[in-house]
Order: C-alpha cells, then sequence, then structure tokens
C-alpha cells in the first residue's frame, strides 16, 4: 500500500527592502543633499512541491520446500533424505524523514560623497534588512538520496569471501570420502620410521649427555643457532606432526567403524562490519544495527554395510596419493584447494559408497536501520568595508550582520529485517578449484624457516 508525501509542504517567502539617502557633489566640490534614495530588495522563498508516492512498509514472506515423500517411507528404505528448500519472510519500513530549516538574505545599501576630499563621517549613509522564511523540508529515502547524489552511504558489510566457502565445500567431501590416506602412508613409511628412529636416538642421547650438549648448544654462532632452531621447526611440523595426526586419523576411523552411514559438517560464519568510518561533518548515509548469516555444508553417504564403509575410507587411490605426496604440495595447498578437489572428483567416481549427496544452507538473520545524517547551514554574515568609501581607514568597518546557524539532524528513513534460511543441493562435482590463501601464523613460521634453512646452505 503507498502513501505520498509533499518534500516541502509549507510554501513560504519573504522580502526585506534597504534604502539610504544619497549624496551627491556640488559643482564647487562640497556635498549637497538630494532627496534621491538608493534602494536593494532581496527576496527569500521556498515553493511547495507535488505530492510524491512511497510505500511505507513492503513485507514479503515465501516458503519453498518439497512435499513428496513421507519421512517414514524414507527412513524403512535407509535411504538419505537431502532436500532443497527455501523458507523466510523480510520486512522493509520506510519512514518520512523531516528537518526544519530556515532561509535568510540581507539587503545592503551604502550611499556616499566619493571622490570629495572633505567628506565627513557624518555625510555617510548606509542602511541594511534581512528577509528570512522558515519551512520544513521531509522526505523518504529515496528523496533524499535523490537530493544528495554524492553524499557517501556508509553499509554494514560482510567479510564474505567466495573462495574460502568453496574449499569449506571440497574439503567436506574430501573428509566424507577419505579418513585415512594409506597410500601417502605407504609412500612415507621408509621416512617415517627413520624419523622415529632419529628421534628416539635423540631424546635418548640428551638424556644421557645433557651437560655435554649445552655445551655444545653454546659453542654454536648466532647463524647456526637459528638454522638448527629452524630445522628443528621444520622437523616437528612435517616430521613429528603427520605421524601424529596419522595416529588421529586412525582414531578418527575406528570410531566411525559403526554403522552404514557417515556425516561430514563444516560451518562458515563470516564477520560483519560498517564500510568505513563515519565523517566528523558534511552529509552522508548510514547503517546501524545487527546482521548475521551462517553458511553450513552437511554432506552424507550409505554404503552397504559398516565393513564397506571403513574398506573404502582407507584411500589407496595412487592418483590422489600423488597429488599428495608430490614436492611442494603442501605449500601448493596453502593457496590452492587442489587436493580437496581432486579427491572429492576420483572418490566420486571410485567409492564403493550406494548412495552420497550434500546441501548448503544459509541462515539470515537481519535487523538493520538506516540514517542520513543531515547537515544544514542557513548561516549569513556581512558587514559594510569603511575602507572603500572616503579613503583608507578613513570610515572603519561595521558588522558583521550574522543571520542563520548550522543544524545537525540523525533522520531515520527506513529499516530492514529479515528472517530467511535456503538450503540448496550440490554433488562433488559441483566443487571448483579457487585461488584461497590460507597462511595461518604456524605456516608463516613454516615459511621464514624453509627460507632460512634454505639460504644457509648456499
Amino acid at each position: 500500500m503507498s502513501s505520498t508525501f509533499k518534500s516541502i509542504p509549507y510554501s513560504a517567502a519573504d522580502t526585506a527592502t534597504a534604502s539610504v539617502l544619497r549624496f551627491a557633489l556640488t559643482e564647487t566640490g562640497g556635498c549637497k543633499n538630494h532627496t534621491i534614495m538608493d534602494t536593494v530588495t532581496e527576496t527569500v522563498s521556498v515553493v511547495e512541491t507535488d505530492p510524491t508516492e512511497y510505500f511505507p512498509i513492503v513485507e514479503n514472506s515465501w516458503r519453498s520446500a518439497p512435499t513428496d515423500g513421507e519421512w517414514s517411507l524414507i527412513k524403512e528404505s535407509g535411504q538419505i533424505k537431502m532436500t532443497p528448500m527455501s523458507v523466510g519472510e523480510s520486512k522493509v519500513q520506510n519512514f518520512i524523514g523531516s528537518a526544519s530549516k530556515d532561509k535568510h538574505q540581507i539587503a545592503i545599501v551604502l550611499a556616499a560623497c566619493h571622490g570629495d576630499p572633505f567628506c565627513s563621517r557624518s555625510e555617510l549613509r548606509y542602511g541594511y534588512d534581512s528577509a528570512s522564511i522558515n519551512y520544513v523540508e521531509q522526505g523518504d529515502l529515496t528523496y533524499w538520496r535523490t537530493q544528495f547524489p554524492t553524499a557517501p552511504f556508509f553499509k554494514i558489510k560482510s567479510d564474505f569471501k567466495d573462495a574460502r566457502w568453496e574449499r569449506i565445500k571440497s574439503e567436506a567431501y574430501q573428509n566424507l570420502f577419505q579418513a585415512y590416506n594409506l597410500g601417502e602412508e605407504l609412500y612415507e613409511l621408509k621416512e617415517t620410521i627413520m624419523t622415529l628412529a632419529s628421534l628416539i636416538r635423540r631424546v635418548y642421547n640428551l638424556l644421557v649427555n645433557f651437560k655435554m650438549v649445552l655445551q655444545q648448544i653454546e659453542r654454536l654462532s648466532s647463524s647456526e643457532k637459528s638454522r638448527e632452531v629452524s630445522k628443528a621447526w621444520l622437523e616437528f611440523r612435517y616430521g613429528i606432526m603427520p605421524i601424529v595426526y596419522s595416529i588421529k586419523d586412525l582414531f578418527k576411523l575406528h570410531s566411525d567403524s559403526e554403522g552404514k552411514y557417515r556425516t561430514i559438517r563444516r560451518t562458515y560464519e563470516p564477520t560483519f562490519s560498517l564500510d568505513g568510518v563515519l565523517p566528523t561533518s558534511g552529509n552522508y548515509f548510514y547503517e546501524v544495527g545487527s546482521e548475521s548469516t551462517i553458511y553450513r555444508v552437511t554432506v552424507k553417504g550409505r554404503w552397504a554395510s559398516s565393513a564397506a564403509k571403513v574398506a573404502d575410507l582407507i584411500n589407496i587411490n595412487p592418483l590422489t596419493t600423488a597429488l599428495a605426496v608430490f614436492k611442494y604440495s603442501l605449500v601448493v595447498r596453502w593457496f590452492i584447494n587442489l587436493n580437496s578437489v581432486v579427491d572429492s572428483w576420483v572418490k566420486s567416481f571410485t567409492s564403493s559408497a550406494l548412495e552420497y549427496n550434500g546441501v548448503t544452507s544459509i541462515r539470515i538473520k537481519r535487523d538493520i536501520s538506516v540514517y542520513f545524517h543531515h547537515e544544514y547551514d542557513s548561516r549569513v554574515s556581512y558587514y559594510f568595508n569603511g575602507d572603500s568609501v572616503c579613503g583608507i581607514g578613513f570610515f572603519p568597518p561595521v558588522g558583521p550582520f550574522n543571520l542563520g546557524n548550522l543544524s545537525r539532524y540523525e533522520i531515520l528513513l527506513q529499516t530492514n529485517e529479515e528472517n530467511s534460511y535456503e538450503r540448496k543441493l550440490f554433488l562433488p562435482t559441483d566443487t571448483k578449484f579457487v585461488w584461497d590463501p590460507n597462511l595461518s601464523l604456524s605456516r608463516l613460521l613454516d615459511s621464514l624457516a624453509m627460507i632460512f634453512v634454505r639460504f644457509s646452505r648456499l
């Protein structure tokens, strides 16, 4: 339902006239009084506008969900039930924002016997008068944006990254199809055994010869100490921690060994903040309030038996193993979701799962208000410059004469509310490669350690 408003509901006008007696020079050089008046007239006004249409409240609600299939029958069949869905409601409420304003104009007139060296101060004449009106300007968000098209609009924005969301989706399917990478373990078995043996020897040596080891460390130079620390850090990160992760994966595989189903869930919740810093002056639009958007991905698989599921989760695929162990693969994974996408694609064709599917969902809760910070300056200032009359410095300036002021308004123009939920199906082949640098503090330390160890060998 629409309504109307007038942007300036009250038409108003005012006129001011200032007059002053003008002197004229006589033939002998003196001033002669004539009844000739100099006059100045000033007018200010605003004009009432035609009504403008707007929509005070705009509401929308929707619900789209499949109704076919009964849950009891689906549960009896043992199938995975995942369906698209969209449900929600939104409400936009527009307000008429008003600002009380005024306009001023000063009528100034000055008369004197210009050019007369005997002109006296008593023979100067000046006069002024002011025209002033008060009125109200009002309008909805569309009107004020039209009136101030260059005024900045500070909105609440999300730091959502599409690449990060795509990475999470591909990793969810990768984790669904793979719990333990046996192929990678076999490829690195020799190196793992050597790492463990070396670690045991060094721990034993440190315990038995603790004092001697400390003395050896003290004799090292600063660069040698840095190199040894870097080597120790890299060995910890890529020698010891992979073994810990492998043990963790085995425990996870054991915990997932029961049942024919497997479910992986991931959540991505970006933060919201105001787009910029509000200025201290000027005209601008801005949003206040709260907004929350939660992205979730859920993938599910069903196998013929728990044994079939466990066997399928132990990866021995040569292609995915090769991608996991090739040189610098760990660095590539910091920037591109190469392994998770390839794993998702390959396993979707080679998996023994009877059924698999996934959904992404978006939950939005929004309560935002839009304001207009409006500054209106009606200040008028004028003075008589005496230096331009009868010689420099003879007649001092008079004034200034001031009218009006600077007014500031915080005008509420709109509120936006939304509560919605949307769910979409997606398959492993829907995942895609993205450039998503994921550099944590530990990975930055890895980079520094790699660089230092490499340069130390030169």
